[in-house]
């Protein structure tokens, strides 16, 4: 094992003294071309080293050591070390003088040699050329240590390849277990170890010389004097994320050079850096109270700037005022911008007493009364009072602020006046923010319009209204109150992308989730209208303000969609909120969707009486009508007559065909010549009891469009269809009956990917064989979608097609989703859309018949089945199911793909099918079928050779079935394969051994 040279080539000879550190040892031998050792100083690498070497004695592999130095950033020194410590001749030249190290290495033993290079941080500059040339060109009986306390450079392709093993400075941490064996080895509490997170140095010093005060100047000692101050800046500031550590230090180390440098530190999941308490202790008198004052300043401006006023507030003094009043300033433009029910009393609560009279903090105090009670006259009076303390300041921003949060109230309490008052002050403020107050200015006067009910007024002013002179929260508003006007005005699909040109947008929350979604289903796109809405518990989240007119929406499509319980609860939601003050209409939204929910809940006595306000005795219709133009047309005789005054929309069209259908039907007058709106018209404009009632009397009548018009209410309203065929079957039983035979798929109806083994499609019960699945880009794709669900365009490119060009890559995906589509769908006419496979701006995706029923999805179901059976000891029943899901199996899963979410499904699936092998042996062999259960397990061992206890259990069976020799083969092989991995067997496998031998000698 040892090799020529003095103490920096010599192998490190281990210390009798030393904690071993079996798990760490392991790793150093995994089987890899490289092992990469990275932790700070005093983390334990070169102990571990000398463990691991001294474990591969007589293992028939050398080992030869080398420590760089400082002067080996100069490459022909390092070389010369390098081959002094092989114990060779110098050649002149660089690479040949490298190739001759790993080549001499390569011959330490019969099975090869190890090169450990330590201390490889101080290879800086042209020093890592050569570690370069060593990694790249190793051959293969070469394994490389190299031992860091930095990041080691040029190791990314081979680990990219898993050739690379990383023991991180995380593993070199003492665990609990092994800080209890080194208190107990020296005769110390283990409360003397703990304090130090498992910094080997640090807890062997405080067992040695139990001073906590000499172990805290050793780790102040490890740090660089600039880096004792800039972390103590850190420190002193609180700071976490990668901005604040930067913000915090008066000489700037950059956030990733700092953590990397400091030992006990980490990169959380989140992005923010985690410091162990240790140093807080260490460096706690290493800034003066000034200077850490200083650092918290700096951090402060930081959140300052991003909005966070909590902890600009936690970090200022009381004593200074301006920065406090800075930071309310911020807060009242963050409460506007992101309205929040607590926020604005949650920062004002935040404020030291000195800094609660200033126009920041009234302006905060009139927001929280905002979110409290939106529309009362003391939140109206907070605001102004708020506005006129910035006019006497002097302070025309703050006054355009105080202005801009006053139009969201006025609005709700239907106040034109007051708001175009608002318009009329930011007019003559318009020098002050310029493009955004004139923005501002233009959105209380849409509200003035809306407030009188001029919706197209309102229209006209939003669209005049420039959104990218408007912050991100000011341009969702005005793009919320524009999809509402649109949505009055019959025009739902114009305020949401149309199919295929891009995502719908994601700003505006939860409120213009709602608009979106009830945008969606008048443009008679229910599926996407169900998926865009909110849930119930993010709308009881809102202020009062938005929380009426959201739920409002949500109601309306929820009593569409036939949720008939969850539109009452949205109702009671809207009803929920303190409307004391709320503008006319505000009212017609409540009393609108309060209506819509009566029909879904078959009560149209309540829906009538609701509706009639709504449409004047002189026949005008209110703005509130005109989202439930049908209703209102069916249940109000009265406002038929003038329902053309207000239908000029597609949306209203498309009601209007719908509900004049539904009459016709009801006064049981129905032909086949009667003009039947299409199935989305339908879908869109009725809700769904009253669509279901429509088709009832259609297929009554012997009119085969009913079909078309039930299928599609199937698609979008599922069970819920059935429930609400359940309600009309009274009416026309024979008529449901055939209604329900239109919703029930037929075999014809189902392709099927299996993706257990080699990827197959079965279409109408027929395994596919057409041109287009033989390509294994069209499998893959498949594979792909099974495995993900939806993915983006880049995201199939960049699996399917990693190293080819752009252009390249994006005609094979068109040319591999045109033919999927083909194979999904062999009858397909040429052109029309596919049913099976979802290919939008949404993404791709496989839909329908062709989601369902995978056998991935079969397995899991049935694995998960016979878990809950063997759990509720009924065990035939188990066996039954894992039986069933062992058949499925057909080979390597996803073998048509090599994206990451396939190889980690690949392993979890693997997995999946060893337990359930192992589970149903299990039950076999305690009914006595032991060569059943054999048969099992020698395939839990086919599918996963490393799998001890697969092993173990197939060596049980065989002991159970007498085979003694069979036995020992199993354990001796699964024995053999961990100690290929250095692995030393568990327990459990160790007792079966034993078992084996005894029964053996008998």
């Amino acid at each position: 094992m040892s090799a020529p040279g003095g103490s920096r080539t010599g192998p490190p000879a281990p210390d009798h003294r030393d904690l071993h550190r079996s798990g760490v040892v392991a790793r150093l031998r995994a089987p890899a071309r490289v092992v990469a050792v990275v932790g700070g100083a005093g983390f334990g690498k070169s102990t571990a080293v000398a463990q691991a070497v001294a474990a591969e004695a007589g293992t028939g592999r050398g080992t030869v050591r080398y420590a760089c130095q400082r002067a080996d950033a100069r490459p022909q020194h390092l070389v010369s070390g390098l081959v002094d410590a092989v114990g060779a001749a110098e050649p002149v030249d660089v690479p040949a003088a490298l190739d001759l190290v790993l080549d001499r290495v390569a011959r330490l033993g019969p099975d090869g040699g190890t090169l450990v290079l330590d201390d490889v941080h101080h290879l800086t500059g042209d020093g890592s050329g050569p570690l370069r040339h060593l990694v790249r060109d190793a051959p293969e009986p070469v394994r490389l240590v190299l031992v860091s306390r930095r990041p080691i450079p040029g190791l990314a392709r081979l680990r990219a390849h898993g050739l690379v093993v990383d023991v991180t400075e995380e593993e070199l941490r003492l665990t609990p277990e092994e800080q209890a064996e080194l208190a107990e080895d020296h005769g110390v509490a283990a409360d003397v170890v703990a304090p130090y997170g498992g910094w080997p140095a640090l807890a062997v010093h405080a067992c040695r010389t139990r001073d906590p005060g000499a172990t805290a100047a050793l780790a102040r000692r490890a740090l660089a004097p600039e880096l004792r101050r800039s972390l103590a800046e850190v420190l002193a500031g609180g700071a976490v994320a990668p901005g604040s550590v930067e913000a915090a230090q008066s000489h700037l180390i950059p956030w990733r050079a700092l953590v990397e440098a400091v030992p006990l530190t980490e990169v959380r999941s989140d992005g923010t850096c985690a410091f162990h308490p240790l140093w807080g202790t260490v460096l706690a008198d290493e800034l003066t109270p000034a200077e850490a004052q200083a650092a918290r300043r700096r951090v402060a401006r930081r959140h300052l700037a991003a909005g966070e006023l909590e902890r600009v507030v936690a970090l200022t003094p009381s004593s200074d005022g301006e920065a406090l009043a800075q930071a309310a300033r911020k807060g009242c433009e963050a409460a506007l911008e992101r309205p929040s029910p607590t926020t604005p009393a949650s920062w004002l609560a935040l404020l030291p007493d000195d800094a609660t009279s200033g126009p920041e903090a009234s302006l905060l105090r009139g927001l929280a009364a905002v979110a409290e009670a939106p529309w009362s006259d003391g939140t109206v009076q907070l605001l102004d009072r708020a506005r006129g303390a910035f006019h006497q300041r002097g302070d025309e921003e703050g006054e355009v602020m105080a202005l801009a949060a006053t139009i969201a109230p006025e609005r709700g309490r239907g106040d034109a006046a007051a708001l175009r008052g608002i318009g009329r002050r930011l007019g003559e403020l318009a020098g002050v923010g310029g493009a955004r107050t004139i923005a501002l200015q233009g959105l209380a006067r849409a509200a003035a319009a809306e407030a009188e009910g001029d919706v197209e007024a309102a229209l006209a002013a939003l669209d005049a209204v420039v959104g990218g002179t408007l912050s991100p929260g000011w341009r969702a508003e005005r793009d919320l109150r524009r999809a509402r006007a649109l949505l009055l005005l019959g025009r739902g699909a114009d305020a949401v992308p149309a199919p295929g040109q891009g995502p719908r947008p994601a700003a505006g929350g939860v409120g213009a989730r709602a608009v979106r979604a009830a945008a969606l289903w008048a443009a008679c796109r229910p599926a996407e209208a169900l998926e865009e809405l909110p849930d119930l518990a993010a709308l009881g989240g809102l202020a009062p303000g938005e929380r009426v007119e959201a739920a409002c929406w949500a109601a309306t499509v929820l009593a569409r969609a036939g949720r008939v319980e969850e539109a009452i609860a949205a109702v009671a939601l809207a009803e929920g909120a303190d409307t004391d003050g709320l503008g006319p209409r505000g009212r017609e939204d409540l009393a609108g969707a309060r209506a819509i929910v009566a029909v879904a809940a078959r009560d149209e006595r309540s829906a009538a009486s609701t509706l009639a306000p709504l449409v004047g005795r002189d026949g005008s219709w209110l703005p509130g009508s005109r989202p439930h133009l049908a209703p209102v047309l069916v249940l109000v005789p009265e406002a038929r007559s003038t329902v053309d005054q207000v239908v000029s929309g597609p949306d209203h069209h498309a009601a209007l065909r719908a509900a004049r259908a539904l009459l016709v039907a009801r006064a049981g007058d129905w032909s086949a010549d009667e003009d039947l709106p299409s199935p989305g018209e339908v879908v869109g404009g009725l809700p769904l009891r009253w669509a279901v009632e429509l088709a009832s009397v259609v297929e009554g009548a012997g009119d085969r469009r009913a079909r078309p018009l039930v299928a599609a209410l199937a698609r979008v309203h599922g069970a819920r269809l059935l429930a609400a065929l359940d309600d009309v079957a009274d009416v026309d039983e024979e008529a449901v009956a055939g209604l329900r035979q239109a919703t029930t798929p037929s075999s014809s109806d189902r392709a099927v990917v299996g993706v257990l083994g080699p990827t197959t499609l079965t279409v109408a019960g027929v395994p596919s064989e057409t041109p287009a699945w033989r390509r294994r880009a069209v499998r893959a794709l498949a594979c792909l979608l099974v495995v993900r669900g939806t993915v983006s365009r880049d995201q199939a490119v960049g699996a399917l097609w990693p190293d080819t060009d752009q252009a390249r890559a994006d005609g094979n995906l068109r040319a591999a989703v045109s033919q999927l589509a083909s194979a999904l769908e062999p009858d397909r006419r040429p052109g029309a859309p596919s049913s099976r496979l979802q290919a939008d701006h949404r993404g791709l995706a496989l839909v329908g018949s062709a989601a369902e029923g995978h056998d991935v999805q079969v397995f899991d179901r049935l694995v998960g089945e016979g878990d809950r059976a063997r759990v509720a000891g009924v065990a035939s029943e188990a066996l039954a199911h894992y039986e069933a899901a062992l058949v499925l199996w057909r080979g390597t899963p996803y073998s048509d793909l090599d994206d990451p979410a396939a190889v980690l499904e690949r392993a979890r699936l693997t997995a999946r099918f060893v337990s359930a092998s192992r589970r149903a042996a299990e039950v076999l062999l305690a009914a006595g079928q032991e060569e059943r259960a054999i048969e099992r397990l020698e395939a839990a061992v086919a599918v996963e050779p490393w799998s001890e206890g697969a092993h173990r259990d197939l060596a049980t069976a065989h002991l159970a079935a007498g085979d003694h020799e069979a036995a020992r083969g199993a354990i001796d092989t699964g024995v053999a394969l961990l100690d290929e991995h250095g692995v030393e067997p568990s327990a459990a496998t160790l007792r079966v051994r034993a078992r084996i031998e005894a029964a053996a000698r008998s």
